[in-house]
């Protein structure tokens, strides 16, 4: 009968035993919740730069192709095509040129410097109208007001890096038909409504530069074509840790001014 219930308290196990035990269970537990977050965060990290490379290469080769048909209003007529509006920078024709936020060595805009909704950059990319030519009626000249636009500032969660969303916007344009009321004229009729378009995400910060050809050096106003760099930081907005950037450069068609 001894014998039985001694082998009987030999099953059990020791409170020590216990603790070890479940100090050792604990550790694996965390150490699989650690192995487990991090390929979480690696697959969010790659999921965001995949995503962000793409919209990189969008907005580059949209950037780049609306820089390339920036253009001042013209006119058609029997003596040949005419400029409209394109006067000293000082003077009316300012609408029309490229406005620019800054002194042409350049401006850096973080999430903390812009408001939301603030224009970064804008221009206007035209086409011609016609009058007086044989044949054919007369129609005003149209265009696009195109914006690259700062929207949506937060911060990223783990971090609290400022962060906004850069979006083109494009606004159609209606202008005057007639030659001589339309010189000298500053403003422009706006037609339908604005559609705006995002380009990149995660921003943390767009740094704007004007590039001279050659070593002429630009002082604003400037009444030539340019060159526009544009140079986008992102941030991934989880953890914080990633960031990306990207540099665009394009050519305009106009004249510079400070915005």
């Amino acid at each position: 009968m001894t014998d039985k219930r001694t082998r009987l308290r030999c099953v059990g196990y020791s409170l020590v035993e216990i603790l070890v035990a479940v100090s050792i269970l604990s550790f694996l537990l965390v150490l699989v919740y650690q192995i487990l977050c991090g390929m979480l965060r690696s697959s969010t990290v790659t999921q965001w730069e995949s995503v962000l490379t793409t919209q990189f290469t969008n907005a580059d080769t949209r950037i780049r192709s609306y820089m390339d048909k920036s253009s001042y209003p013209s006119l058609l007529t029997p003596q040949g095509n005419a400029i409209l509006n394109k006067t000293e920078p000082s003077k009316a024709g300012e609408v029309f040129y490229l406005l620019f936020p800054g002194s042409p060595e350049g401006v850096e805009m973080t999430c903390d410097s812009v408001t939301d909704g603030q224009p970064l950059l804008s221009w206007y990319c035209c086409e011609p109208g016609q009058m007086g030519l044989e044949g054919l009626p007369d129609k005003p000249p149209t265009g696009t007001k195109v914006e690259l636009v700062a929207k949506g500032k937060r911060r990223t969660k783990l971090k609290g890096i400022g962060i906004f969303d850069l979006h083109m916007n494009e606004t159609p344009i209606g202008l005057a038909s007639d030659l001589g009321s339309f010189l000298g004229t500053t403003s422009v009729s706006l037609g339908s409504p604005t559609r705006s378009t995002l380009m990149v995400g995660d921003c943390r910060k767009v740094a704007l530069r004007l590039i001279p050809r050659g070593s002429a050096k630009i002082t604003l106003p400037f009444d030539e074509r340019v060159h526009v760099e544009i140079e986008i930081f992102c941030v991934e907005p989880t953890q914080g840790n990633a960031e990306r950037s990207r540099k665009i450069t394009g050519q305009t068609n106009v004249g510079v001014r400070s915005g």
